[in-house]
């Protein structure tokens, strides 16, 4: 008994742990029940006893109240998708409330988990931070956390994809990676309070990578720390709110890559912004914070950024590349700003101007290829590329007075804009020229002020733009610095250049107009009788192929016109020029059909067209497609295309016909499970989801559909006015996101056995596998990837899960399988298992290898075999079996054969009563209520068959009718506290009677006996067009739960349906052909029409078509039917008298030498039957007048008509007459004028004018030149009238004047402060005056000489040109010519030979070349020696300013040349320096601009030469270098000789004397350049004093 009571206890705790495992305790199927959106309240500790079961893994939104702790929150976070292992579960949980709960701390309860690359602690440590890795990875989308929580720990919610919204209003510190990767979190705020916190933190790498964050709100605090990359990748990040009153941190790249942020707002102050701080935040704008630090590229490629940062601490250094790629446009950096650093403004394309009195590190401004103006200050360094290269010659740059030469010269670096100035070098501007004598002056003295003269008198005029000039004359120009610039110095008015001057000696003539129209060429200019042209080539006078342009001209090929105006070969126009396109384009057509306006043309040329009567141009609306019109129109068309001549207008009057305009068929659109439709007019749209065709009846279309299935919608558009529209028909496919598993066909393993495991998603996604032994077996099975292997006997719970996508959400299913040790000879029968018995002659129940579930009725034979036994265990941990029925048959009932069954309700016995039934064969939990035996006496039973476990209270026990006594007596059967008889029941169909097509009734049953349990199932084979006739309606099983029902059918008479049959009424006119009879029906049903008619009806009338008016019988008969019953109601026909019509030709007015009209007509009446035919005598070439339209009878076909005639007004066509436009010169004959015609037609010209015009002009044949109107009138003619006479122009010309010289009488010797007498005579005898020019080739002279009539006056040394002018008269052409002078301060000592001026050297003992009184020209060569003499020196700007010297040759005995001895000559080419001095120095000589091309190096020793030898202007890659043979690579080693790209060695003809050592003296070289220390002291050739010598 010991034993046995162990036992049981051994299975009880079996079956607990088994139910606890599929969750069966009454709290847990309470816990399964559970909606998707719960709220519970809950202690630290008892979430898992609060939420159970499959309830964990259903419930999407959740709210707390109460307390937890790290338990608990492992519960949530297997909810949320993932175990503290971060191993995925099937949790759903999206919303979670924890916003009333109580953090318990439980230092020692949790889990810490150490992964592949972490190490995560869940423990709870304070009630106010949540622990980190909480809930990374899961599936939450929502979080609303409790207020005392003030910190989220790292890496809290790293991976949560699907988190939208969290709601954190205590949180002031966020730790590392918190957010990281959360790509749909919208926004973070929880600045919701005034508190002002003392310090408040955002991790490094906290919101990196969320892409959809797009604001983001902090709370208030004295100190704010914003972590490296906390948002970085917060592409859709708009604003950020921040209020931070003493500091503000920025870690690197902090929002680096925030492309849509625009503002940063609130308080902030003494910022602290690291490296990369915003980098590439495109968008962002007015941040411009006092700061601590900028760090390398904290703005860089902030496009929008164009204020600076304002620095707090007085040595401040900003970042590199701090601000590369902004929006700044101006710059202006005081004394008191940062420090610039490198690369700080490259790429800045907006940049302009710029003002700075700091060093410019290098690569500063790099890239800022639109700079304009650089105001420079105490800059002590530049560094190497601070500038981009493409500026140097169009960026101003404006130096400190007295820094010119320290800049240009490379002190502060190396120095490459060429327009750089300063208050004391400020340089002259240009004066320029065009084709149409308009005068540009330029200077790129940015901030100065240009003045000018157009008679080259001292600039008054201030220049805003170019001016335009009508002779031959000199304008004088200078730019000047008047305003105070805040630390410059001011200069008011006086100008610190002086004025330059440009001569205008050839006045450029107007160049002509060409213009072709319908292919024939006019040509106009002011002075049209000089007017020559040519075909494709420029015209040349006097050539074969130049033309003398008279009258207009056509061509008829494609071309290039040339034209200009010539006054002789030496003085003519710029050219004009005309590319004819010859081709004219077809007039569109214009076609209008039921109300649809289509238009075409033949080249597919744009048509652009009006519909409001004005006339088209390319501006007016293109058209693309057919335009439907709701009115009468007017549309006028024209053809456009490239290379083509627009065509001709169409003009086309389009009339709208009422009733007719088609409705466009709708649109239907099937996105993401939305069916939406759309109609062009605006329509009403009727639709049907049945595939059936739709009508106004069907559903109106209202707003947005949602599918849930696949459908066919048709929809077609309906709209008062208009013509219903075609029917528009889509195949809308239902997409779902929801995915199902079906297990595939498994052969039950037996034990041992492997077997695959097959499963599918309908996803086609895989599928992975898990399994559990619930049940029967302890040993958990083995799963390897898709394959199973079973331990032992019995069932097991598969488990496959898809874990989903983003399209598809997971899933899971399960499958129960049985694992048997032999299935041999196993056979199923509708769901049951069985074997043969020992003697082959019946069969038993056995387990098989699915578990039996729902109701299972075991047959009392199966194939003519009889069913006796049920084996031991045969249905055991069969969970869902929940009803079984025994057999007739059954005799032997193994042992626990329907054990551990914990949902079995249901049992019913057979009537034999021999049946027995032995010790836990239903051992199957307390949930049996039922148990029915049908035999009438009671079945001997075993005490243990259900093991203890039956509820005889609350299980009821049915017996036959008049056996409860037994029972209650029988052993066993007597425990059962309600035991009732059973009687049988009838369940009785009533029968019903209906008209053919009407729906069937609600069938109904009545009942006989106790109550159903249950509704049966009724059934009938009739429908709603079944024809007349009886069914049965039979009465089934259905779901009546009862175990003793009789069922007894009744019936449905379907009889026939009333049809009416209208024979209808009718009218025609006399004459008029008989109308076709149709029948119309009332009555018939399911859609039938008069086709399901066995015979069809009969009509008869007595009238025909010549009938007298009146009324006739129309009678209808003889229709059959066999489902319809038939009745007729008769009608009429009407005959009615024919009606009369008026036919009336539409009168017309035209244009004499227009087309007729089409002629129309209009009728008053009844309808037309046929058209009119309609004539008229007028033509084309009609005489004015009026003309008779007659109307006749064409192909009417109506018996009543009249006819009205219509007329023709011809009204006189418009004529414009124009005088025409003529040139002659002054004396010469007046022209013959001739009148232009516009509007002549039938190819009339003048000869039909009835009075011929008449010219008048004010001029005469001596009129001064000038243009004089011409006058044309008096025109008189038939069939035209004169709209408009335009006057013409007659232009008088000046007569050819004779040309004259200038020739200047005296060589003029200028000093300075001395006046002269100017003495220059026109070979006219003219007189003469007298100016000055001062062109940009002359750069010496800052001062104005000052002429009075013929004297002149130099202020000081320097270059001057003179100008005599003859401003000529009426019969001589003006005429200047130039003088070029300078002015010295002193002549004493000058000598003149050969064309060079010398001096005496201070000593006497040599020459020194000087300027002189004429500037140098051409190649002057210095000779070594003059008369006797050594010429050893060349003055300082001795050749300055010498325009046209072009080559220089220095002598060899000359050892110093002074400071720009030939500066500013520009046309210097060549330049040969001396043999005999190696140490020659040369400073400051040729700044010549870059135009010397040679410089030929006659010493065998490279020339000691400064940097500032060409001042930076001479070009080393143009400039080729020559030296003499052997010493290429001396020169190539050489300070500045060394930048030559160029060196070339060629032969120096060079004396070579033989000396004595002892006697020689001076320096020696080796032929190689190397400097000896004394005398040579081996025999061989050495350079001595720049010639070579023989040492023997």
């Amino acid at each position: 008994m010991k034993d046995k009571n162990c036992m049981k206890r051994i299975e009880i705790i079996f079956l607990l742990i088994v139910t606890m495992l599929f969750g069966l305790s009454v709290d847990n199927i309470l816990a399964d029940t559970l909606a998707d959106s719960v709220s519970i309240v809950c202690n630290a500790g008892e979430l898992s006893k609060k939420i159970t079961g499959s309830a964990r893994y259903t419930i999407k939104k959740l709210k707390i109240k109460g307390g937890l702790n790290a338990t608990d929150f492992g519960i949530i976070r297997m909810m949320a998708g993932r175990n503290w292992k971060g191993e995925v579960t099937p949790g759903k949980l999206e919303v979670l409330d924890i916003s009333e709960i109580v953090l318990k701390p439980n230092k020692d309860i949790g889990c810490s988990y150490r992964g592949d690359s972490y190490s995560t602690d869940y423990r709870i440590l304070s009630d106010y931070i949540l622990p980190g890795s909480l809930f990374e990875a899961t599936t939450l989308k929502s979080i609303i956390c409790p207020p005392q929580i003030h910190t989220l720990s790292g890496r809290c919610f790293i991976n949560c994809n699907n988190l939208e919204s969290v709601v954190a209003p205590g949180v002031r510190e966020i730790g590392q990676y918190a957010f990281e990767n959360c790509i749909n979190l919208l926004e973070f705020d929880n600045s919701n309070d005034e508190t002002t916190y003392e310090t408040v933190k955002i991790g490094k790498y906290c919101f990196k990578g969320c892409s959809k964050l797009n604001r983001f709100a902090f709370k208030k605090s004295k100190k704010m720390d914003i972590g490296a990359y906390a948002f970085y990748d917060c592409t859709s990040l708009k604003t950020i709110c921040i209020n931070a009153d003493n500091f503000l941190t920025i870690g690197e790249a902090g929002f680096k890559n925030c492309v849509s942020l625009e503002s940063i707002q609130g308080r902030y102050v003494d910022c602290f912004l690291k490296n990369k701080a915003f980098e590439n935040c495109q968008k962002l704008s007015g941040f411009a914070p006092s700061v601590e630090e900028v760090g390398d590229y904290c703005f860089a490629n902030c496009e929008k950024i164009d204020k600076l940062a304002s620095p707090v601490l007085t040595n401040f250094q900003y970042g590199k590349y701090s601000y590369s790629n902004t929006g700044f446009a101006d710059l202006n950096f005081r004394e008191n700003g940062g420090d610039l650093g490198e690369g700080m403004f490259q790429n800045c394309k907006h940049l302009k101007t710029i003002v700075s009195y700091k060093s410019i590190p290098k690569n500063c401004f790099d890239g800022c290829t639109n700079l304009e103006f650089v105001k420079i200050g105490s800059v002590s360094q530049i560094g190497e590329n601070a500038f981009d290269e493409d500026i140097y010659k169009s960026c101003s740059v404006r130096v400190p007075k007295g820094e010119y030469y320290h800049y240009v010269n490379g002190v502060y670096g190396k120095w490459y804009f060429k327009n750089t100035y300063s208050e004391d070098v400020l340089p002259s501007p240009t004066i320029s020229v065009d084709k149409n004598n308009n005068v540009s002056i330029r200077s790129y003295v940015y901030d100065g002020t240009l003045y000018y003269h157009p008679e080259g008198y001292y600039p008054s005029y201030a220049y805003s733009e170019p001016f335009q000039v009508s002779k031959n004359t000199v304008v004088s120009a200078l730019v000047k610095l008047e305003y105070d610039d805040k630390g410059f110095r001011y200069y008011g008015n006086n100008p610190i250049g002086g004025p330059v001057t440009y001569t205008i000696d050839s006045f450029k003539y107007n160049i002509p107009t060409i213009e072709v129209k319908d292919n024939m060429v006019t040509i106009t200019a002011k002075d049209d009788s000089n007017i020559y042209y040519a075909i494709n080539r420029e015209p040349t006078y006097g050539t074969n192929y130049t033309k003398h342009y008279v009258e207009p001209f056509e061509i008829s090929e494609r071309c290039t016109i040339y034209a200009k105006v010539y006054i002789d070969a030496r003085n003519y126009s710029e050219t004009a020029s005309y590319q004819v396109r010859i081709l004219k384009l077809s007039a569109p057509k214009i076609v209008c059909e039921h109300n649809v306006v289509t238009m075409s043309s033949p080249e597919d040329a744009d048509i652009f067209y009006t519909v409001d009567g004005t006339e088209p141009n390319v501006l007016s609306s293109l058209y693309k497609e057919p335009i439907r019109i709701d009115k009468d129109l007017e549309i006028r068309a024209f053809a456009v295309k490239d290379e083509f001549e627009s065509s001709e207008k169409t003009i086309a009057k389009c009339t709208y016909e009422i009733g007719i305009l088609k409705l466009s068929a709708p649109k239907i659109n099937c996105e993401h499970n939305v069916v939406t439709m759309s109609s062009h007019e605006d329509a009403d749209i009727f639709y049907t989801v049945d595939g059936t065709e739709p009508n106004v009846h069907s559903s109106l279309y209202k707003e947005p559909i949602r599918i849930d299935k696949n459908l066919e919608i048709r929809a077609f558009a309906v709209k008062d006015g208009y013509e219903n529209s075609e029917v528009t028909i889509v195949k809308c496919t239902y997409v779902s996101r929801t995915q199902t598993i079906t297990w595939g066909e498994m052969k039950a393993p037996s034990v041992g056995e492997t077997i695959e495991l097959m499963a599918t998603a309908s996803s086609g996604l895989s599928v992975k596998y898990s399994a559990y032994a619930p049940l029967s077996a302890f040993k958990e099975p083995i799963i390897n990837v898709n394959k199973a292997t079973f331990p032992q006997e019995g069932c097991y719970l598969l488990v496959a899960t898809q874990e989903g996508n983003e399209d598809y959400d997971m899933v899971a299913d399960t499958l129960q399988i049985n694992v048997v040790c032999d299935d041999d000879e196993l056979m199923c029968f509708d769901g049951i298992y069985y074997k043969l018995t020992a003697s082959k002659e019946a069969l038993k129940v056995v387990r098989g290898n699915l578990p039996y579930k729902g109701k299972v009725v075991i047959p009392a034979t199966v194939n003519g075999m009889p069913v006796v036994e049920i084996e031991n265990n045969a249905m055991y941990a069969s969970y869902f079996l929940t009803e079984v029925t025994i057999g007739e048959n059954i005799s032997v009932f193994g042992s626990e054969a329907i054990g551990a069954c914990p949902n079995l309700h249901t049992i019913v016995l057979p009537a034999n009563a021999a049946l027995r039934l032995p010790s836990y064969c239903f051992n199957c939990d307390d949930k049996v209520r039922e148990i029915h035996c049908l035999s009438e006496d009671p079945y001997v039973v075993a005490e243990s068959v259900f093991n203890g476990f039956l509820d005889y209270e609350k299980c009821v026990l049915y017996v036959p009718v008049g056996c409860r006594n037994k029972y209650i007596q029988a052993p066993f059967w007597k425990n059962f506290t309600h035991i009732e008889e059973s009687t049988p029941i009838i369940v009785r169909a009533k029968s019903y009677s209906r008209q053919y097509g009407d729906e069937n009734p609600v069938f109904e049953f009545e009942t006989e006996g106790t109550a159903l349990d249950g509704t049966p199932e009724i059934v009938c084979s009739a429908a709603i067009n079944t024809p007349v006739g009886t069914y049965t309606i039979e009465v089934k099983q259905g779901s009546v739960k009862n175990y003793n029902v009789h069922f007894e059918n009744g019936t449905l008479t379907v009889t026939k349906v009333p049809l009416t049959i209208f024979a209808g009424n009718y009218t025609k006119k006399q004459g008029d052909a008989m109308p076709v009879f149709k029948a119309s029906y009332v009555g018939f049903k399911n859609g039938e029409d008069e086709s399901v008619l066995r015979k069809q009806p009969a009509f008869s009338c007595e009238a025909n078509e010549t009938s007298a008016p009146a009324d006739y019988a129309v009678t209808v008969s003889d229709a059959e039917a066999e489902n319809y019953d038939i009745s007729y109601e008769q009608g009429r026909l009407t005959v009615t008298d024919a009606d009369a019509v008026v036919v009336r030709a539409k009168s017309y007015s035209r244009v004499y030498g227009d087309a007729n009209p089409v002629f129309e007509f209009e009728t008053e009446g009844t309808v037309l039957d046929g058209t009119p035919e309609i004539v008229c005598s007028a033509d084309k070439s009609s005489q004015v007048g009026s003309y008779t339209i007659e109307v006749r009878q064409g192909s009417i076909k109506n018996y009543n008509v009249h006819f009205e005639n219509g007329s023709l007004a011809i009204t006189k066509a418009p004529l414009t007459i124009s005088a025409g436009n003529y040139t002659k010169k002054q004396g010469d004959a007046m022209p013959e004028f001739k009148a232009n015609y516009t509007g002549f037609k039938n190819g009339e010209d003048e000869s039909v004018l009835t009075k011929r015009p008449t010219f008048e002009t004010t001029a005469t044949v001596e009129s001064a030149p000038g243009e004089y109107p011409i006058t044309v009138s008096g025109v008189d003619a038939d069939n035209y009238e004169v709209k408009s006479y335009i006057t013409g122009t007659l232009t008088v010309l000046k007569r050819e004047l004779k040309k004259q010289t200038i020739t200047w009488d005296q060589e003029i010797k200028a000093k300075v402060g001395s006046t002269i007498e100017m003495n220059a005579t026109a070979s006219s005898g003219l007189p003469v005056r007298y100016s000055y020019a001062q062109a940009p080739r002359v750069e010496s002279a800052y001062r104005v000489p000052q002429i009075e009539g013929n004297n002149i006056t130099f202020p000081e040394e320097g270059t001057y040109m003179l100008v005599a002018i003859q401003d000529g008269n009426n019969e001589y052409a003006a005429a200047t010519d130039t003088l070029d002078v300078c002015a010295i301060s002193d002549d004493e000592g000058l000598m003149y030979i050969d064309g060079i001026y010398y001096k005496y050297t201070d000593d006497g003992s040599a020459l020194k070349v000087v300027r002189g009184y004429k500037p140098y020209r051409g190649k002057v060569e210095i000779p070594a020696t003059v008369n006797g003499l050594p010429v050893t020196e060349v003055d300082g700007q001795a050749m300055y300013a010498c325009y046209y010297l072009n080559e220089v040759v220095i002598g060899d005995n000359v050892a110093i040349c002074g400071h720009e001895a030939f500066g500013a000559s520009r046309n210097l080419q060549k330049v040969t320096l001396p043999a005999n001095q190696a140490e020659l120095r040369l400073q400051y000589i040729f700044n010549c601009d870059d135009g010397i091309k040679e410089i030929h190096c006659r010493s065998s020793v490279p020339y000691l030469a400064d940097e500032s030898l060409f001042n930076g202007f001479v070009n080393y890659d143009n400039c080729i270098l020559y030296v003499p043979v052997g010493t290429k690579q001396s020169y190539a080693n050489a300070e500045v000789w060394k930048c030559f790209t160029h060196i070339v060695e060629e032969e120096v003809a060079t004396e070579i004397l033989n000396v004595c050592v002892s006697s020689a003296k001076g320096t020696w070289y080796t032929l190689q350049g190397a400097k000896l220390f004394g005398k040579p002291r081996l025999p061989g050739v050495y350079i001595h004093d720049g010639k070579k010598m023989i040492v023997r």
